[in-house]
């Protein structure tokens, strides 16, 4: 073996044996195709019209200033959303997903993910829309926005036609069984009526049956009997309002847990419950309110301390106040920036009476 590594020549011939040994890239839509794509969004079309609309009567009242506008409006919505470059900093909410381009973020991603320690997000890593930035600073490309961004899609499931429960499913084909059966027996049922009328009735004697067919207002009688008689056996036997039952028993059952303090979303969550004996679930932040809360100080020993008695009073203000990345923001009223333990830490001085 060669302690000395391969020469020019031999790496230049397994690269062209085995190929270049790095990932490769998806290709880069160019500015022209995403400023091309922009022209698709709604809002420029209506400004094409417009302007469409505006050039028509420029030739004859010659308003170009309004027509100018437009043209502007146009191009700087168009060029904004292919050029979308976005500053993050402490407090900021991502509005789109896209790729960090410069800086080291520390994120909240609990509403994504149920977690609620913090993400630190590293130059070109993916930033989802609607997390929130705890502490750090830098420029993030957009990639994604609305609809087809992570949230995007799990709203869009979100508001999916709910499906019916296994059990509505089963009762439904129930239904539709007894239904059918019901159905024919009303049939034979009627025929039965009829003959029985036409034929028993008259001794199976032929011409006691004939005069019977031949007599319209008896026979009219008969079969508007039988009719009757058929319709009120389908009503009886034909179970439409099973599967309505089981909707209310659902729907009721869905407001007592309400009451309870568990929401639950769909109507199938209910009857899966009922057959549940194990839920397995992750940790921090789904079962849970996803928030840390100082319930007491500890001395060294780990015996309780008194906050509002104890001598160390102005000196755990003073430590929860300079060994912290998060302020509180006057004009938004709330504590910004940090992270999720910097944050419980400053309001627990307000809730002990200190000012922010």
């Amino acid at each position: 073996m060669n302690s000395n590594g391969l020469t020019n020549e031999e790496v230049i011939k397994n690269r062209q044996e085995y190929g270049k040994n790095v990932f490769s890239k998806k290709k880069q839509d160019s500015f022209f195709k995403l400023l091309m794509e922009t022209f698709a969004d709604p809002i420029i079309k209506i400004l094409l019209i417009a302007l469409g609309i505006k050039i028509i009567f420029l030739i004859k009242d010659f308003d170009w200033y309004e027509t100018v506008g437009i043209v502007i409006a146009i191009l700087v919505a168009s060029l904004i959303s292919s050029i979308d470059i976005v500053k993050l900093s402490s407090g900021d909410r991502v509005p789109a997903d896209g790729v960090l381009l410069t800086g080291k973020l520390a994120l909240d991603e609990s509403m994504m993910n149920g977690e609620s320690k913090e993400a630190y997000k590293r130059i070109g890593d993916i930033l989802y829309m609607n997390t929130v930035v705890y502490s750090g600073e830098g420029f993030m490309e957009v990639r994604s926005v609305g609809d087809k961004t992570y949230y995007g899609m799990m709203i869009s499931e979100l508001q999916d036609k709910n499906t019916d429960s296994p059990l509505k499913i089963r009762l439904t084909k129930l239904a539709n069984d007894i239904s059918k059966i019901g159905y024919i027996c009303s049939i034979l049922a009627a025929l039965s009526y009829l003959f029985y009328m036409i034929v028993i009735r008259n001794n199976f004697n032929g011409v006691s049956i004939i005069s019977t067919i031949s007599n319209g207002r008896i026979l009219f009688g008969y079969i508007l009997n039988a009719l009757t008689l058929g319709v009120s056996i389908i009503v009886v036997s034909v179970p439409e309002g099973l599967p309505m039952m089981i909707t209310l028993v659902l729907s009721s059952n869905m407001r007592r847990m309400l009451k309870n303090n568990v929401l639950v979303r769909k109507l199938v969550g209910i009857e899966t419950a009922g057959n549940i004996n194990i839920l397995f679930t992750d940790k921090t932040g789904t079962l849970t309110n996803g928030m840390l809360d100082v319930i007491g100080f500890l001395d060294g020993a780990g015996n309780d301390i008194d906050y509002n008695e104890s001598h160390l009073k102005d000196m755990f203000h003073m430590g929860l106040v300079i060994n912290n990345e998060s302020t509180y923001d006057n004009e938004l009223g709330k504590i910004i920036g940090g992270n999720i333990t910097d944050r419980v830490l400053l309001r627990v001085l307000g809730e002990y009476g200190h000012n922010y």
